[in-house]
């Protein structure tokens, strides 16, 4: 194995744990610590003052944001080497970036309404609330080229098991369909950690095949 492949084998695992770890911990304080909240858009005011009221925690998902951008771009790189150099696995790095931008866009978006619930600015609230409400066709787009992409690259290079390729490839399609990006919103925190483990591991059989060498699977087509 080259010492790239070293390094991303010892770096894949241990970014599918801390995404894992990031992603839940993100998604436990935005939806656990503001459930009932009110809706931007039909009550700004009551919006401001829950903001005003869960300063630390807003704020912590604007941060979690961030992180989970940086540690999904290390995700797919460190995927690259048992994914292999199809297209699909290509696709998969350009959808993990495509991810970490509109993660950003969102957190970027959460940090202007606090800081409009910090001016008392409800009609600044009110209309980011639209922007907020909107903004699922860049997390579907950018959760299914991500997903298909790992699914078929792992298929076709045979470094994931069938079943967890057909997952992923699953969730990626319904990530396309709109709203069904929610879906693997939900199992994200096992689907990173899980994903990152395995192709650790059967990873290891990709990297150490001989330049050229084509799976059987391939062959036979």
């Amino acid at each position: 194995m080259t010492p790239i492949g070293a390094t991303s084998g010892r770096l894949l695992p241990v970014t599918g744990a801390i995404t894992s770890v990031v992603w839940a911990g993100t998604q436990i304080v935005a939806d656990l610590l503001f459930v009932g909240d009110p809706d931007p858009v039909e009550d700004p005011v009551g919006t401001q003052q829950a903001l005003l009221d869960h300063q630390v925690a807003a704020m912590v998902t604007v941060l979690g944001s961030m992180y989970l951008a940086v540690l999904i771009v290390y995700f797919a790189a460190a995927s690259k080497p048992a994914l292999g150099s199809s297209a699909h696995s290509m696709v998969a790095v350009g959808g993990a970036v495509l991810l970490a931008v509109a993660i950003v866009a969102a957190g970027i978006e959460d940090f202007a309404i606090i800081s409009a619930a910090h001016h008392a600015d409800t009609a600044a609230i009110k209309t980011l609330g639209y922007a907020q409400s909107v903004g699922w066709p860049l997390l579907g787009a950018a959760s299914g080229a991500f997903l298909l992409g790992t699914g078929l690259a792992a298929r076709r290079e045979r470094s994931m098991p069938r079943w967890l390729s057909a997952v992923t490839i699953v969730l990626g399609v319904l990530a396309l369909l709109g709203p069904g990006a929610f879906v693997f919103w939900l199992v994200a925190p096992l689907w990173f950690g899980v994903v990152g483990i395995t192709l650790d591991h059967r990873g290891e059989v990709v990297a150490h095949r001989p330049t050229g060498t084509v799976p059987a699977s391939q062959r036979a087509r």
